[in-house]
């Protein structure tokens, strides 16, 4: 997407956009992933549309983070569970890696989809704290749709 057409993704009230910086002992990484969902009200979901996270990042609990961070996204509107497609591409396979470890069950009738209980929501890795989970343009308000 382009920059508008991300800014209106986020402005609609049944999207969620979270983007995610990174600081350690050794530095800023700065803005190093983003993740967005889709809450549907009709059947209490919420979907991952977006999840990406540069390579320098992976591998220090900043993706259980994101999960944990749009899971509790997704709760808070009401959604009862998340759900994540993964597209096999030739450079996406930390993404399936990641997903069959995260806790998400893979749904045996629908290739690439996969499902997270919100009652058994993934916590954030130990060693990381949220700065501050802040919203884009509106508070994501399932009442609002």
């Amino acid at each position: 997407m382009s920059a508008s057409e991300l800014e209106q993704y986020s402005c609609r009230p049944e999207n969620c956009l979270a983007t995610f910086r990174v600081r350690d002992k050794f530095g800023d990484l700065g803005l190093v992933g983003l993740g967005s969902i889709c809450f549907d009200s009709t059947d209490r979901t919420a979907s991952i549309d977006d999840f990406v996270l540069s390579c320098r990042a992976m591998g220090r609990g900043v993706e259980e983070s994101m999960l944990s961070t749009l899971a509790t996204l997704a709760a808070r509107a009401g959604a009862v569970e998340l759900h994540a497609r993964y597209d096999a591409t030739a450079r996406n396979g930390p993404c399936l890696r990641f997903f069959e470890e995260s806790g998400m069950k893979r749904e045996a009738n629908v290739p690439g989809l996969f499902k997270l209980d919100l009652g058994q929501a993934p916590v954030i890795a130990d060693g990381i704290t949220l700065v501050g989970l802040e919203r884009t343009a509106h508070e994501f308000d399932p009442a609002s749709f």
